[in-house]
């Protein structure tokens, strides 16, 4: 390209659009200082706290390994870490790490949607053929958007990203351009396959919602597109590819799971959850884009119904959320609103965009948009006030928080205690410690990072408890089961092998936490100050041994007509007098059955047995004097666990894992399931399919082959 076509490029348009994606990229440095960003300290702040530890196990214990997903036994008995969550962001951060250090690359990866998004929603429009100034201006709405102060758990706003909802921005982000280049290339008639692989990554990103939108909105293709066949045929291959790069994640996630029980815990959602979103820019917004459908309609613009057909969908999925019934539980439909607002608001940009044309004067537009952009700056800066303060709290790091030195010595004393064993953790998010510690309670998750001791539940219990009970794979801690009484939950501290218990002397509301009977079952060994008035004290347990294996006192009983294994596995654990009898529900784990809980047998069990164990972190082993019974190994259920010694491995409330020794010694290993060893074969085809595509002579072969 010579110099004169080169000069073609540099329009008045295109001079505009740079400065004002500049503008936009030194708005949000002046929000999320680099200062901030690139200090080396561990980033806290809602999830925060809990989600950095996960980058840290990637890249710390996984990556070297040469591992993507493995067994974590550090938080909630044990679970395939990043095997039910969305592992995307954790990745780059923990590769990013290598380069620039953890810290500052875990916090890059948490501001990384927030930074993509003006920017790929301008490239998007510009690959949807969008004429100036409809992309920069809709990149200028995203800041809009953003910088809207609400805290709901979504994935598009500022506030969210800071609480932790990082999964779903970048699943988001990488959504909208996918749509982009799969539209580029249908109607380019060019059909190249590598979109596939950014639809991997909207999988991978945070698969829940964003890939079955992609879906829903590519059928405006074959709709509306010259060659539907063609299309339809495009568009599969691409999906089904984008699927194959990530199978080795998606299969299992997939088909080792229970989503039937899933609708039976589902939240439900009414109307009073949207108004808080609706302020006065989110009607602004709606009445732009509504002036942008209208000259959709009178332009017969193609481009823009690509957009408002999206807008139409995520209406419909998000008034869904609203309908639930014993057939249909759709709540978490309510999360597409956010994304709603994203193409109301690119619809909107494309209205002012029109209106402005019809001055045709180019340079009006430019000033026009130069205008708006200040309006756009000045509005967010005047307006802001929570988003600077939350940013500031998180990224200037844990080790300048006020108990951070009392959180320590804390980590120190558990570090250098001798003891096999879990610490229960579960009545410290109950005191304001971790407020004042890390923005919320999930920073005592960071526990297993800083004294190496494993704990028994998570501070993102709302999301992992939920997916690991509805999938018959995880042991967790009913909300409320360590009462102020100790002879109400001691058998259940023992069962998860609970060695040490943390217990704040106050609650959040400076409520003395007395436990009656505490010094019954658990001795206090430590105690810290933490303010003038409130401790936390560390017990030890005197009915624990902090073996990972026991012999109940009676036999199992398999529950053979219950109204649903979670709803039952938390009423019998919640219950003294039922919990020291096993409950399954498979048959051939247990000899003897009832109906349901009331009927519950008691028969005993000869346990007078020697039993040594040693545990690891993918691998369990224990010898026993008690062949043929029962015993109950106190790690998390996942059919991906084999056993030599034993015919069989069977969940046993509250999934637990019970075998029937045939031998004195048992040997336990995680590995792989069935579906998740086909899944990465399916990967490395799809990977070898996809890198095949990058050689001229044979990509056209390919593309030949398959009518492209």
């Amino acid at each position: 390209m010579g110099f004169s076509e080169r000069l073609k490029w540099l329009t008045l348009e295109n001079v505009v659009d740079a400065v004002l994606l500049l503008s936009i990229f030194i708005f949000l440095l002046y929000f999320f200082k680099p200062e901030l960003l690139l200090w080396d300290v561990q980033t806290v702040g809602g999830d925060t706290a809990a989600h950095y530890y996960y980058a840290w196990y990637a890249h710390h214990v996984l990556l070297p390994q040469g591992k993507l997903i493995a067994w974590e036994p550090y938080h909630m008995m044990g679970y395939p870490v990043f095997q039910y969550y969305f592992p995307l962001g954790f990745y780059i951060a923990a590769i990013l790490g290598y380069l620039i250090g953890l810290n500052v690359a875990f916090k890059i990866s948490t501001v990384l949607g927030i930074f993509l998004l003006p920017f790929v929603v301008y490239f998007a429009m510009r690959l949807m053929k969008f004429r100036f100034p409809a992309p920069v201006l809709a990149a200028l709405f995203m800041l809009v958007i953003m910088f809207t102060e609400i805290n709901k758990h979504n994935s598009v706003y500022i506030q969210d990203n800071l609480s932790g909802q990082v999964s779903e921005m970048l699943s988001l982000v990488l959504m909208l351009l996918f749509l982009g280049l799969i539209y580029s290339q249908v109607m380019q008639k060019k059909f190249k396959l590598y979109p596939s692989a950014v639809f991997g990554g909207v999988i991978i990103a945070h698969a829940m919602l964003t890939p079955f939108f992609a879906v829903l909105q590519s059928t405006y293709l074959i709709l509306l597109g010259d060659r539907k066949l063609k299309t339809l045929k495009y568009l599969f291959l691409v999906f089904v590819l984008g699927f194959l790069l990530v199978a080795f994640w998606a299969f299992p996630f997939i088909f080792d799971t229970n989503f039937e029980d899933a609708k039976k815990v589902a939240k439900e959602i009414n109307a009073d959850y949207f108004a808080g979103m609706m302020d006065y820019k989110f009607y602004a917004m709606q009445a732009l884009a509504l002036v942008g459908i209208v000259f959709t309609i009178r332009n017969k613009d193609r481009n823009a119904g690509y957009i408002v057909y999206g807008m139409i969908i995520l209406a419909v999925l998000t008034s869904l959320s609203l309908v639930s019934s014993h057939q249909l539980n759709l709540p978490i439909f309510s999360r597409y609103y956010p994304i709603y607002h994203v193409y109301s608001a690119m619809v909107a940009a494309y209205g002012v965009s029109e209106l402005l044309r019809l001055t045709k004067k180019n340079y009006a537009k430019c000033i026009a948009a130069l205008l708006i952009a200040a309006l756009v700056f000045w509005g967010i800066t005047s307006t802001v006030k929570i988003i600077p303060v939350w940013i500031k709290w998180n990224y200037e790091g844990v080790a300048v928080k006020q108990y951070y030195p009392q959180f320590m010595e804390l980590n120190s004393y558990l570090r250098d205690a001798q003891f096999e064993g879990r610490v229960e953790t579960q009545l410290m998010y109950a005191t304001g410690y971790g407020n004042s510690l890390g923005g919320g309670p999930f920073v005592w998750d960071l526990i297993p990072e800083f004294s190496g001791k494993p704990i028994t539940g998570t501070g993102t219990q709302g999301l992992y408890s939920l997916t690991f009970s509805i999938m018959e794979m995880h042991t967790f801690g009913p909300s409320g089961l360590f009462t102020r009484n100790a002879d109400n939950f001691y058998k259940q501290s023992r069962m998860l092998n609970v060695k040490y218990f943390l217990k704040g002397t106050h609650d959040d509301r400076g409520e003395p936490l007395n436990i009656e009977n505490m010094e019954k079952y658990f001795e206090l060994k430590k105690t810290i100050p933490f303010d003038g008035v409130s401790s936390v004290e560390v017990w030890e347990s005197k009915v624990n041994d902090g073996k990972y294996v026991y012999v109940p006192d009676f036999e199992p009983i398999r529950i053979t007509n219950s109204s649903g294994r979670v709803s039952t596995i938390l009423d019998w654990f919640s219950r003294p007098d039922l919990v020291d009898v096993p409950i399954v529900f498979r048959e051939g784990a247990a000899k003897h059955s009832a109906p349901n809980l009331d009927s519950l047998p008691r028969i005993p069990v000869e346990n007078n047995c020697s039993i040594e164990d040693k545990i690891g972190v993918e691998e369990y082993e224990f010898r026993t004097s008690c062949l043929g019974k029962p015993h109950v190994v106190k790690i998390s259920y996942h059919p991906g666990w084999r056993i030599q010694g034993a015919d069989a491995i069977y969940p046993v409330g509250p999934n637990l894992m019970l075998v029937y020794p045939k031998q004195g010694y048992v040997h336990m290993s995680y590995g792989q399931t069935v579906f998740g060893f086909i899944g990465t074969i399916l990967s490395i085809l799809g990977l070898v399919f996809l890198l095949l595509l990058l050689i001229p002579r044979v990509s056209r072969k390919i593309y030949s082959l398959l009518g492209l």
